[in-house]
């Protein structure tokens, strides 16, 4: 994705992106019906009902959305009795008020040509949630990206742990969920539709959806996933306080949706800006992803001498080093065959590397009450586990796929 920093300014608690998108058109209110737009962006806020339309070049692509938090119990903004709004700028905000529940605030940025951001914040006295949206869509066909050849949903992993996940571009017509962001797309016309979180400090987010006919029936875009593909084993964690806020959500659409991920890309780095670099990019290779258990001294070397010869030379180095590295099973060399494999890669100009982890635990949840963590001559492996609510050792801690013998 293209990464760029973006000016701030304008809206007090907000970094606002700044692009070529003209000012938000005033909003204009018709009896019951806020208007609010932008560039190739309407927002249709029904102040009755507490639900909103998503148009982009006056075609709808999202009908019938609303915010929604539980707090145990569930509420949501179209059971509120008053909706009142107020713009700064090109920020508009919706305020929820009705007899006995705490106030709801949905904010909507919007400031670019084919996109808008979106947030709730929920107002009361010692709120706590598990889970927040600021677009929750439960209307049967409610999600048309207007292009059906071969229409797809793009499901992104939350991190590549346990080698479980991976990108996928599957078909619209699951009950499926994708984390932090998503795409709904058509594979030929390249239509697509965009939505996922710029903040992720405090949530985990998720992009929850069921589809059939070659449309959404339910979109949920949330703060508090959890599922084994986050590594986790028990809800996500409560956010407290008297104001708590749901992730910031980007929902953008346009004729190429790549192109919609790539303003997604200069959304999120309007809130963190990408990290300076200025050295070059390490190059290298690890046995794991060739060998994996089966490495040993004859192929570590001839790797060693294969990048030498053929892309050394060739400019594939970090001013003038590559990195030779021995993943796990690397115990498969004797100690002066790791000697050997080291010294060639020095002879030929590269750093030699080697897999360790000093600080896991690579036995059994029981073996881990009997040995002493390395170094303590106090503490076992089993009072350092991760738990789950019940107690019980979190197996994912306790036991990997990667299991290297270390030799004594």
């Amino acid at each position: 994705m293209r990464f760029a920093r973006m000016l701030s300014g304008g809206c007090a608690g907000f970094v606002v992106l700044t692009c070529s998108a003209g000012s938000l058109l005033p909003p204009g209110q018709t009896g019951s019906l806020l208007k609010m737009t932008n560039g190739n962006v309407r927002l249709d806020y029904d102040l009755s009902t507490g639900r909103a339309n998503f148009y982009w070049q006056n075609s709808l692509k999202i009908s019938g959305f609303y915010a929604g938090a539980d707090l145990n119990p569930y509420i949501t903004d179209n059971i509120y009795t008053s909706h009142t709004w107020t713009v700064t700028n090109n920020e508009v905000q919706v305020t929820s008020t009705s007899t006995g529940l705490p106030t709801m605030r949905q904010t909507f940025i919007l400031n670019q040509d084919n996109s808008f951001l979106t947030r709730l914040d929920v107002v009361g006295t010692g709120l706590q949630s598990r889970w927040m949206s600021p677009m929750v869509m439960d209307t049967a066909g409610g999600v048309d990206i207007g292009s059906y050849t071969d229409v797809r949903a793009l499901i992104v992993p939350f991190d590549n742990d346990s080698f479980t996940f991976s990108y996928n571009g599957e078909g619209i017509n699951n009950t499926d969920s994708s984390y932090e962001v998503s795409a709904f797309y058509d594979n030929t016309s390249r239509n697509g539709l965009v939505v996922g979180s710029v903040t992720h400090d405090t949530w985990k987010t998720g992009i929850y959806f069921q589809g059939s006919n070659n449309r959404l029936n339910v979109m949920n875009v949330y703060g508090g996933i959890t599922s084994s593909n986050t590594r986790d084993v028990m809800p996500h964690g409560l956010v407290t306080g008297d104001t708590i806020s749901s992730p910031t959500m980007f929902v953008g659409f346009g004729t190429d949706w790549r192109n919609v991920m790539e303003d997604y890309a200069v959304a999120n780095t309007s809130y963190a800006p990408r990290q300076v670099w200025n050295g070059g990019v390490p190059f290298g290779w690890n046995s794991w992803y060739t060998y994996q258990a089966t490495v040993n001294y004859s192929n570590a070397i001839a790797a060693s001498i294969f990048i030498k010869s053929n892309l050394q030379t060739n400019n594939f180095n970090n001013e003038g080093v590559a990195y030779i590295n021995l993943d796990s099973y690397w115990s498969n060399l004797s100690d002066s065959e790791l000697q050997q494999f080291a010294n060639c890669c020095h002879t030929n100009g590269q750093r030699a590397g080697i897999y360790w982890t000093p600080f896991v635990y690579w036995g059994t949840a029981a073996q881990g009450s009997n040995d002493m963590i390395t170094g303590s001559p106090t503490y076992k492996w089993s009072n350092a586990y991760l738990r789950t609510t019940n107690g019980g050792a979190q197996p994912s801690m306790v036991a990997s796929r990667w299991t290297p013998r270390i030799p004594a």
